[in-house]
């Protein structure tokens, strides 16, 4: 199994290109927020991630409990933080309540 903690910014002379380095929205073992519908928000942990260097999507992420999103449902129904997944729910209800 590869051991990501043993890479960190010391070990970045391995990478021919420094530019070429991927900044991910979160990592494995990060907690994520699934907001499915209404106002129901499930937390996750992520398990994996895989690149598909073929795909127009690019990037899946893959959490415990059979969870899976791409980068197109963050900020949409998946979010980093807490604070970011309830103030989507708020949003949601206050644009249900207006109409």
């Amino acid at each position: 199994m590869f051991d990501h903690k043993a890479f960190g910014a010391e070990a970045c002379h391995f990478f021919k290109n420094k530019d070429r380095l991927l900044d991910l929205p979160c990592a494995v073992g990060d907690t994520v927020y699934y907001i499915p519908f209404g106002s129901n928000i499930i937390e996750c942990v992520v398990a994996q991630i895989t690149i598909e260097p073929f795909e127009e999507i690019g990037m899946s992420f893959h959490c415990y409990g059979g969870i899976a999103f791409d980068m197109r449902f963050i900020g949409k129904t998946v979010f980093l933080t807490r604070e970011a997944a309830e103030a989507a729910v708020e949003e949601r209800r206050s644009k249900h309540d207006n109409s």
